[in-house]
């Protein structure tokens, strides 16, 4: 009898430590959902600076460390969208991602902004902010 109750003990606490285990890790390492649509507010293409009042990026995570990513425009009533390539992620800080092309730092992302800056000291600049 003594045996058996001590075999029920043993079997709860494995299992409340397991439990507690499972839930700590969630917790610890919680990672938002970056997809979704990111309202454009600054675009510079070259040396030149673009104003599209319906202009934005679209974003898809892929997976932990990856996301996809379209900007979009709509002029006069005829939307053009460009995929700007599938992009690894990086966690930095508090939520904030760093986007990642060929492991070099091109941008930020977290629940409410982004921002990439592709080809940063050339003539074929590309850059954009936008928020949610």
């Amino acid at each position: 009898m003594k045996n058996r109750s001590l075999l029920i003990l043993a079997t709860i606490i494995f299992f409340s430590l397991l439990n507690w285990q499972c839930s700590s890790d969630r917790e610890v390492n919680p990672q938002p959902d970056l997809s979704g649509m990111y309202l454009v507010s600054q675009f510079i293409s070259g040396d030149s600076t673009f104003s599209y009042p319906r202009a934005y990026i679209s974003t898809t995570q892929l997976s932990r460390d990856q996301i996809q990513v379209f900007f979009t425009v709509n002029q006069n009533g005829k939307e053009s969208s460009k995929d700007l390539s599938n992009f690894n992620i990086e966690p930095i800080s508090n939520g904030s991602y760093a986007i990642l092309r060929a492991g070099t730092r091109v941008g930020l992302i977290d629940r409410t902004n982004f921002s990439l800056n592709l080809d940063a000291n050339s003539p074929n600049r590309f850059y954009i902010e936008a928020q949610k």
